[in-house]
């Protein structure tokens, strides 16, 4: 019989040396929301609020979708600009700086260029990896190689932030499905408010992920609805 003790398994170590960083990534995750909900007054979180439910519509934070306080959490620490126009994770990453490892603050440079939106999930033939494709951008945007664990199978579009964390993507925050319908929906007020954020815009730096983290969370929107063609265009 073969000796197969000196055989190293290296997608085990690997899919383990995975998990370690998905925990890192998830307690640094937690760290930020805490010192996002820590290092503001109430008068700043009352303002978040009212911002948000502009951007999502005026019915946020509904009973039957406890995720949308999740959602919020995760925008609030991630892309609300304050009163000061900074980002709570700005704060957090200058005065913590020299406490972060290496891993984290890699982390947290994934985060800092990490948005929501909605992905279109294929498995690769020739790898055998779960990708990811932005809806909205078509061919013009990359694949990412994606941690599908927790989301249900069966649905090709998901409303999630995808981050760089070790050799994956994972999603930062819930991740939903998304029926074609809704995406169509999304699609359209998406362009609306890019070409309405466009016209204003005087210079030829408008990208698409700062468009994306300050107009992204919107689409929760149509999450367990898809409105009628006269809520549409009241948005």
């Amino acid at each position: 019989m073969d000796d197969q003790r000196g055989i190293v398994d290296f997608f085990r170590r690997r899919d383990q040396w995975q998990g370690e960083q998905t925990r890192i990534f998830n307690r640094l995750l937690n760290r930020l929301c805490c010192y996002a909900d820590r290092e503001t007054n109430l008068r700043e979180k009352v303002r978040a609020r009212h911002v948000f439910s502009t951007i999502t519509g005026d019915d946020s934070f509904p009973e039957k979708n406890p995720q949308w306080e999740d959602w919020f959490q995760l925008w609030y620490a991630l892309d609300y600009l304050n009163i000061r126009g900074y980002r709570h994770l700005d704060g957090y990453l200058h005065k913590y700086r020299t406490d972060l490892t290496d891993k984290e603050l890699r982390m947290i440079a994934s985060l800092m260029t990490s948005y929501l939106s909605v992905f279109r999930l294929q498995i690769d033939e020739e790898s055998g990896c779960s990708m990811a494709r932005e809806f909205f951008r078509g061919q013009d945007a990359g694949d990412l190689v994606l941690g599908l664990n927790g989301l249900e199978e069966g649905s090709p579009l998901y409303l999630l932030r995808p981050v760089k964390v070790g050799v994956y993507h994972v999603p930062a925050g819930p991740a939903a499905p998304v029926t074609r319908k809704q995406a169509k929906a999304m699609n359209e007020w998406l362009e609306s408010m890019y070409q309405a954020e466009w016209r204003q815009r005087t210079d030829e730096s408008f990208s698409w992920r700062v468009f994306m983290q300050r107009w992204g969370v919107g689409l929760i929107h149509w999450l367990d609805r898809v409105h009628g063609e006269k809520e549409q265009k009241g948005r």
